[in-house]
This record gives C-alpha cells, structure tokens and sequence, in this order.
C-alpha cells in the first residue's frame, strides 16, 4: 500500500483528492493544507508519495518540497493541479512505476 499525503489550499479539492486515492487499489491518503501541518505529518508518519496540489506559489511549493525531503529523503513528490481522478490515477501510477525502478 502506498501512502500518500496530499497537500493544498482549498480543503474541500484536497478531499476528493483524498477520497479517490482511498478508492483506488494500492493506495491510502491523508490531506493536510498548509506547509506546517505538512511538515508535521511527514514526522509523525511514513509516506511513500507527497502530492502538492493547487494553491501555492511557486516559492512556497519549493520550499516544500525541500523540507519534505529533508524529512524523508526517500519521498517521490509529484504536482497534481486537477484534470480528474483519470489523470491523477496515471500520474500515481506513472510515479509508483519509476519508485520500482529505482
């Protein structure tokens, strides 16, 4: 099972985000909306995968991504901005495919 924490500004798309991950076979997620509860989460819990969603600058999205890997080194961080559960699925699936590889 892969898990996954979700991340973005607008709590309500990060919880249908969430809900299609729980729905989808290998894969279990958590939604948080700000870089701190972010953070948090990522020392409190293993994740395999950090989603970033919409809603932040692109400042913000890369300090992120630095403080993600600097909590887990080993974290695959993929940006997802909609265009339905379809593209989400494959951008998950496309990622888990290059973690195997590697």
């Amino acid at each position: 099972m892969k898990k996954v924490l979700v991340t973005g500004v607008d709590q309500l798309i990060t919880n249908v985000i969430v809900r299609l991950l729980n729905q989808m076979d290998g894969f279990s997620g958590v939604t948080v909306n700000s870089a701190s509860e972010m953070a948090e989460s990522l020392r409190a819990s293993n994740y395999d995968i950090l989603l970033i969603g919409a809603g932040f600058d692109q400042a913000q999205e890369q300090s992120m991504t630095n403080e993600a890997l600097e909590i887990c080194p080993n974290i695959k961080i993929l940006e997802h901005y909609g265009g339905g559960s379809g593209l989400l699925k494959t951008e998950l699936e496309e990622l888990t495919k290059c973690t195997k590889q590697h």
